[in-house]
């Protein structure tokens, strides 16, 4: 919904100037929604990032255990070996009556205590590696939850950029300096996607576009400046010539030529009809009323004062409107005389009577 819209036609505005305010309630809440989804995953992120440090940890940990259990293996083995060698030398003595019961009894229990030691440090080791395992699981089972938690971070700051860019027109500036020309919304409205709101004119810089004869043509330069005469303002600008239409009215023989004129006092408005003057004479259009012309079917002409004051008929070819009357681009010369209000009788060749 708009809720501002506080400016009407004619005014002027400038460049940065809010003119628009539309109703950003539910966008804003899902901006804070998918604002809050975005926290939520980067919390994620850091958790899983945890976890897998703490994999690492636990890695560590368990190939040290790892590490120092197998360094204690062959000291240990080589204590069993010795304790096995001594046991049987014994038991062979102990056989032949030549080493008492006790003797016998702590040699074998030293050969029992090596073997379980061998033991005890294999299955330190089996655990140690098991850990390692256990530890290097859980370290991949944290990283595909960081590779998760990432596309979920990323799916949900799209979602957020998503959510703001509605924001972006909820408040509508002026991105020129100009004229409110047409206001196509009011407060209270709807503003739909695509909607013109307002149109805005820049009238520093005006064109005035100027059918030229060929034969004129030879007059005029790109970037040349050239006096422009506008009656509606009494006033001459500069006009610079930016451009000649290379194709031509085949009919008429003219070239349309665009100027860029000046008009920082903003005087000049859009539609304005103006003329512009060379150093050999100035440029004029030949303008008919509308009561002049006379239209059979698709074709438009006007009576002329003839050879002998006879009627004749000219076929014109008409321009934009100038005022109360038209732009005539070809079929008539500066000093044809034309009838005024013709009677709907009156033919080529009728006779006149001037007056």
């Amino acid at each position: 919904w708009i809720t501002e819209l506080r400016v009407e036609e004619g005014d002027f505005v400038t460049a940065g100037r809010t003119l628009v305010r539309i109703d950003a309630q539910d966008i804003n809440a899902q901006a804070v929604q998918a604002g809050a989804g975005v926290v939520q995953a980067r919390a994620q992120i850091s958790q899983a990032q945890a976890s897998v440090a703490a994999g690492h940890a636990g890695i560590a940990e368990a190939q040290a255990a790892l590490q120092a259990a197998r360094s204690r293996l062959p000291e240990a083995q080589a204590q069993q070996n010795l304790a096995k060698t001594e046991f049987k030398r014994m038991e062979l003595l102990y056989n032949e009556g030549a080493l008492s019961q006790l003797d016998y009894d702590r040699f074998r229990t030293n050969a029992d205590v090596a073997d379980a030691k061998v033991r005890q440090i294999r299955s330190t080791i089996h655990q140690a590696e098991a850990a390692v395992q256990r530890a290097q699981s859980s370290t991949d089972v944290a990283r595909a939850a960081v590779g998760s938690a990432q596309a979920g971070a990323q799916q949900a700051q799209a979602s957020r950029d998503a959510a703001l860019v509605p924001l972006q027109y909820a408040s509508v500036s002026s991105p020129i300096d100009g004229y409110v020309v047409k206001k196509m919304a009011y407060e209270g409205e709807m503003a739909n996607p695509g909607q013109p709101l307002l149109e805005i004119q820049d009238t520093r810089t005006l064109r005035l576009e100027v059918p030229v004869p060929e034969s004129a043509l030879s007059r005029f330069e790109p970037n040349n400046e050239f006096p422009v005469k506008v009656d509606a303002t009494g006033k001459e600008y500069t006009g610079r010539l930016d451009q000649i239409v290379p194709s031509g009215d085949p009919q008429s023989r003219t070239f349309v030529l665009k100027f860029d004129v000046e008009n920082a006092d903003r005087r000049l408005l859009p539609g304005m009809y103006g003329r512009i003057e060379v150093e050999d004479g100035e440029v004029e259009q030949i303008t008919v009323p509308l009561s002049s012309v006379v239209r059979r079917g698709e074709i438009e002409g006007v009576f002329v004062v003839g050879p002998e004051n006879r009627a004749e008929y000219r076929l014109i070819k008409l321009g934009k409107k100038a005022g109360d009357d038209y732009i005539v681009l070809s079929g008539l010369e500066a000093d044809d005389q034309i009838i005024l209000n013709p009677p709907s009788n009156l033919k080529s060749g009728s006779p006149l009577e001037l007056k």
